[in-house]
């Protein structure tokens, strides 16, 4: 049986790029249940449509209040997660830091969750990398505090600042705002 916990996951996972997340849960679903519910069947269906898999989370997710869905559980799921795709591609945090951007800012539980929260700065410090602001082995270990100890530590801790590098974010922080979206 897919739980809301699952289909929570599933939605932010999918909302992140991510398809295929829910394959266990829906095999197990498929093999279990008798008869075999809406959703199972919608998502067995859809397999290979994300949005339409979409569709039917959110519509089985609107049947029940967000305080009776165990949120901390589906946030250890998405952390645990990341935590697997980091241990698989290391180097690749651009994505990494994307998808963990998108899952926070899609979820909705910023303001409930502190570690969904924190995917959300994650992103926010990967920028600065990219921009050359902060140094890479910082935003690692902060990632990997938050990846393997669920805490989230600012990557500016112990960092010695660079003169001018607050002339330059203002510089950089400026540019976008004045970029058309």
């Amino acid at each position: 049986m897919i739980s809301f916990e699952d289909a929570l996951f599933g939605k932010l996972m999918l909302e992140a790029g991510v398809s295929g997340a829910l394959d266990k849960e829906l095999e197990q679903a498929l093999a279990e249940e008798d008869p075999l519910r809406n959703v199972t069947l919608e998502l067995a269906y859809s397999r290979d449509d994300p949005n339409a898999q979409l569709k039917a989370l959110n519509k089985y997710l609107s049947a029940v209040p967000m305080d009776r869905i165990d949120t901390d559980s589906v946030a250890e799921r998405v952390i645990g997660f990341f935590r697997e795709k980091y241990e698989n591609d290391p180097k690749d945090l651009k994505d990494l830091s994307d998808m963990m951007y998108r899952t926070a800012v899609n979820s909705g539980l910023r303001e409930e969750n502190a570690l969904i929260n924190h995917l959300d700065a994650v992103g926010d410090y990967y920028s600065l990398v990219e921009d050359g602001i902060l140094p890479e082995n910082h935003f690692r270990e902060s990632l990997e505090a938050l990846l393997y100890e669920r805490v989230f530590v600012s990557p500016w801790n112990g960092l010695a600042v660079k003169p001018g590098i607050f002339a330059r974010l203002k510089r950089l922080l400026t540019k976008h705002k004045s970029d058309p979206e």
